[in-house]
């Protein structure tokens, strides 16, 4: 049985939608882009929408923790050290 993880992951986004308090404007716009260009997964967008939570970093944890294997391996750098930079921590990749 294949599994859709565009599918789960739009699923995912329609789930946690609720939780997004903030998106800048640079970040709508991306996303505006990557809907009408279909240039990116949704699982991208999905992280997208992760990474840009800094006045949550709990939040930005759980997701990391719970959806980071679906996430490319540069995205997943990516939020780690964001997470680690909105902890005060040593980035790893040096993305930040």
């Amino acid at each position: 049985m294949k599994i859709d993880i565009d599918k789960i992951t739009y699923n995912l986004l329609q789930n946690i939608e609720s939780k997004l308090h903030y998106l800048d404007f640079e970040t709508k716009c991306k996303i505006k882009i990557f809907e009408e260009e279909k240039t990116c997964t949704v699982s991208h967008i999905l992280w997208l929408l992760i990474q840009h939570q800094d006045h949550d970093v709990a939040f930005q944890k759980e997701m990391m923790d719970k959806y980071g294997d679906m996430f490319s391996l540069t995205d997943k750098a990516y939020l780690e050290d964001r997470i680690r930079v909105n902890t005060s921590q040593p980035q790893i990749y040096v993305t930040q």
